[in-house]
């Protein structure tokens, strides 16, 4: 018989405001593998969100309960906060045994390992060690003596760090297994949608085109994406943790209606869903029969749906097909839309012109009433002056057309990256106070050009000073609206190069002055040139 463990899960600590765009959502990886533990063990996981909930309700948590083992799911730009909140952790709690997984965990085991007080990092599907540490947790002995036949570990032995064999590449069943587990009911969705609700005015959701998509649950119905973008570690990420290349391996479009099933059953007030899928098109056929289903029940009738892909999985027949049945939002990774830049970032397209590729199907996915939103990287490492403008102008005429956009300044540095093998890359660091030390994290990558790099950091600087008077200039209250970070950016960087702004101040006239039926006098011209 297992012992009734009492183990904490801990998501990973942002401690600041949320992005522009950006929702606070419950960590489906940790409410999975708690899932899976309770019905495999028995065994209840508490799942705490710091963020939601306040850290001096953790310290008070650990405080009063003591827990054998204290779990944390760890992603790269916030180990800056997570690597304090485990010391501290530590400090309230020294009996308890410290593990950690993720991806901010498994790319950097020798990083944490000497700079946290963690003992254990589980690499890949956590689920399945995780079981393992569970049922073993009462042997005795060291770690290693306790754990070491537990694949997919990395364990600390004194100052050595042991590695436990590698597990073979995960089974479909098995993805099944862990996927089907969740239980719902477990996650406070409704916590998380009045969080939300108290940032995001409607006056703000109507401008990012998210009305009625605060009330939203997550799904992950597929393993990961294999297509190895240079500047994603995610693509390697279960790589890491098997003896070989894992294969994509996803759930059946009868598995996914189940699980919607279930989730509205336990949240009523659901209104859509996210596929956070990182490519939800890998395999069309299934959004095909996904879409069939729903076309013939229509129990999720007025629901939305929402998801990641590539733009070259597309195709008009598909796209109406998706509007039909509820798809109001596709996120694409475009990044760029310069056919330079995309081959440096190995986008890996059957096409020479990538560039007229991603505009064509930005363009078909607002033609069906469809929402594109595009994910741009404007400063990649490599890109120049023209590739900058040429990625501008592009994604202001699909902003014209009603596309919306996220830019990333830079490419963020995730351990694991492809990108990171690079010896000439520079970066700008995060730094940590750690008794009386100071250690640093890579935020973001550089670009290796001088000029570029000096553009880049003069034009965030710009772009900061920019946006209140935008936003004075339009009398607008509250959070600043997801779209102006981008176009404020690209303003900045057109001020900057001496460039014709007016396209841009036209846009943000007409994003700002949203609830106009005719376009007012631009009021920001003056407040600019002031």
């Amino acid at each position: 018989m297992i012992k009734v463990l009492k183990v904490l899960f801990i998501s990973s600590f942002k401690d600041e405001n949320l992005r522009a765009g950006q929702y606070l959502s419950p960590s489906y990886g940790l409410y999975r593998m708690s899932s899976y533990i309770h019905r495999k063990l028995g065994i209840n996981i508490g799942v705490f969100d710091p963020d939601l909930y306040g850290i001096n309700k953790l310290y008070d948590l650990v405080k009063s309960e003591t827990f054998d083992i204290i779990g944390f799911s760890l992603l790269q730009p916030t180990l800056k906060n997570d690597i304090p909140l485990m010391h501290s952790i530590s400090r309230i709690s020294p009996s308890s045994l410290l593990i950690a997984g993720g991806q901010g965990a498994v790319f950097n085991i020798e990083f944490l390992m000497r700079f946290s007080p963690l003992k254990i990092i589980v690499k890949g599907f956590g689920e399945f060690a995780l079981e393992g540490i569970l049922k073993h947790f009462d042997r005795t002995g060291s770690l290693i003596e306790r754990f070491g036949d537990i694949k997919g570990l990395a364990i600390k032995n004194n100052e050595e760090i042991y590695n436990t064999p590698l597990s073979l590449p995960y089974t479909q069943e098995q993805f099944e297994e862990i996927s089907l587990a969740f239980d719902f009911e477990k996650v406070p969705y409704e916590e998380y949608w009045s969080f939300m609700e108290k940032i995001y005015s409607g006056a703000h959701l109507k401008i990012m085109k998210n009305e009625n998509m605060i009330h939203t649950i997550r799904l992950i119905t597929t393993s990961h994406c294999p297509m190895g973008c240079r500047f994603c570690s995610s693509t390697h990420f279960l790589d890491n943790a098997i003896c070989n290349k894992q294969k994509m391996i996803s759930l059946s479009p009868e598995q996914i209606i189940s699980l919607m099933q279930r989730a509205k059953s336990a949240h009523p007030g659901v209104e859509s869903f996210y596929f956070c899928d990182d490519d939800l098109l890998q395999d069309r056929e299934r959004i095909y029969k996904f879409c069939d289903i729903l076309e013939k029940n229509k129990e999720f009738k007025n629901t939305t749906f929402l998801c990641l892909t590539r733009p070259d999985r597309i195709d008009s027949e598909l796209l109406k097909k998706m509007f039909r049945n509820g798809f109001k939002f596709i996120i694409y990774g475009v990044d760029s839309f310069s056919n330079r830049v995309l081959e440096d970032m190995n986008k890996k397209m059957s096409v020479n012109d990538k560039k007229l590729l991603i505009r064509n199907a930005v363009i078909k996915t607002l033609e069906v009433g469809i929402t594109p939103l595009m994910n741009i990287i404007l400063f990649y490492p490599t890109v120049s002056y023209n590739d900058i403008t040429e990625t501008i102008e592009t994604s202001l005429s699909l902003i014209e057309h009603g596309a919306r956009l996220t830019v990333y300044t830079y490419v963020e540095a995730y351990a694991g990256a492809a990108i990171l093998e690079d010896k000439n890359l520079d970066f700008v660091y995060e730094e940590i106070a750690l008794n009386n030390q100071l250690i640093q994290i890579p935020k973001v990558v550089l670009p290796k050009n001088h000029e570029v790099r000096k553009l880049a950091e003069e034009s965030v600087i710009l772009r900061d000073l920019l946006i209140p008077s935008i936003l004075e200039a339009y009398e607008w209250k509250g959070v600043v609206p997801h779209p102006l970070y981008g176009l404020a950016l690209f303003l900045a960087v057109y001020k900057k190069l001496n460039l014709d702004t007016s396209k841009i101040e036209r846009i943000i006239q007409k994003v700002m002055n949203f609830k106009q039926e005719k376009a007012l006098e631009n009021p920001l011209a003056n407040k600019l040139e002031g």
